[in-house]
């Protein structure tokens, strides 16, 4: 059985040591990010969305007029990066401004036509590329990793007591 980073230095430079690097699971999240968003770009580079671009469009079609602060809060994005997908996807007339689905006070997005259509190339795109990052693994495997996942990515009862005190900013 091969150990866990043997993986990983298969791909570094001769003699370089990881000195247990490779044994923290943050830089491992970090490097399969990276190769992931990498793999995401290429494949959806013609179509000219990011993402966060997609994920907004891709829930604003889902829930018309939810407002951003909910995207923005289930992607534990701060608020000013939430504000500049929003503003980059109204300016390029893919998603528009109206009434919330909560209150007349709370602003809700909404996707247009030409934002539904490019949501259309974008979400084939993102069926390849998921084929792509999942083709590694067993079936299992996958739910095996989704279960880990979303266990992991529960908001922890200190991060939730932080940003009901409005001391944590939740990032993306």
């Amino acid at each position: 059985m091969a150990a866990r980073g043997d993986d990983l230095a298969s791909g570094l430079p001769e003699g370089m040591d990881l000195d247990g690097l490779d044994e923290i699971l943050g830089v491992q999240f970090g490097i399969a990010y990276v190769t992931i968003l990498q793999h995401f770009n290429r494949s959806l580079g013609d179509i000219g969305l990011t993402p966060k671009q997609t994920s907004t469009l891709w829930l604003a079609a889902a829930n018309p007029g939810i407002p951003q602060v909910d995207i923005a809060r289930f992607f534990r994005m701060d608020r000013a990066t939430m504000l500049g997908i929003t503003n980059s996807l109204t300016e390029q007339g893919l998603l528009d401004r109206g009434p919330s689905i909560r209150s007349g006070r709370t602003v809700g997005l909404h996707i247009t036509p030409a934002g539904a259509e490019r949501l259309a190339a974008a979400r084939q795109a993102v069926a390849r590329h998921e084929r792509w990052v999942k083709s590694p693994l067993t079936p299992e495997e996958v739910d095996q990793l989704f279960h880990l996942l979303r266990r992991f990515n529960r908001p922890r009862e200190a991060e939730l007591a932080d940003a009901e005190a409005g001391t944590l900013e939740l990032l993306g």
